[in-house]
């Protein structure tokens, strides 16, 4: 008996062996394609997700920038002399895409999330702040009265939200790209 009779023979008498070594392989190649197709399918959601979250963070923090630069420009606004005091609305700004995305913002890198809660943070602590520095027992309302005399005061405060605001969004724009 030669070699080939030799391989021919095993063949024959191991062909169930050897049909179920193949499936076996198959199955176990598909296996691996189908995994290797889902973290993929799954990594690119996370990526989806990530640069929702970025943009809505940062359109949520530019409204808050031009409040506060309005803000900024009225406590500056030294010329208006025909007020004696400007109101402010005691309550932070309201912060709903930010309290809605807390529980995936630590989808951001932790530098990121750290200046943006710092900007939340500081934002949120602006109006007590303000009130801290003028006679705070006068202003229990819905409005925080400022007098004129504490314009700068207030121009100071609202400027360190300002640039806290302004290092969130720089952040985020920078994780974006």
């Amino acid at each position: 008996m030669n070699l080939f009779d030799l391989f021919i023979s095993i063949l024959k008498n191991y062909q169930t062996a050897w049909s179920a070594l193949v499936g076996f392989l198959g199955v176990i190649l598909t296996i691996r394609y189908n995994s290797k197709r889902e973290r993929e399918a799954q990594q690119s959601n996370l990526e989806n997700e990530r640069i929702a979250i970025i943009s809505a963070l940062i359109a949520e923090l530019r409204v808050m920038r031009g409040i506060m630069v309005d803000a900024i420009e009225k406590f500056k606004d030294t010329d208006s002399g025909q007020y004696d005091t400007v109101l402010m609305e005691s309550d932070p700004f309201p912060a709903d895409v930010y309290d809605n995305l807390i529980p995936e913002i630590g989808l951001l890198k932790p530098e990121t999330v750290e200046k943006v809660i710092t900007a939340y943070i500081i934002s949120d602590q602006r109006p007590q702040k303000i009130n801290l520095m003028i006679d705070g027992a006068a202003n229990s309302g819905k409005y925080i009265k400022i007098p004129h005399e504490k314009w700068d005061h207030a121009a100071a405060v609202t400027e360190g939200v300002l640039s806290q605001i302004d290092l969130a969004i720089a952040a985020l724009e920078g994780e974006r790209k």
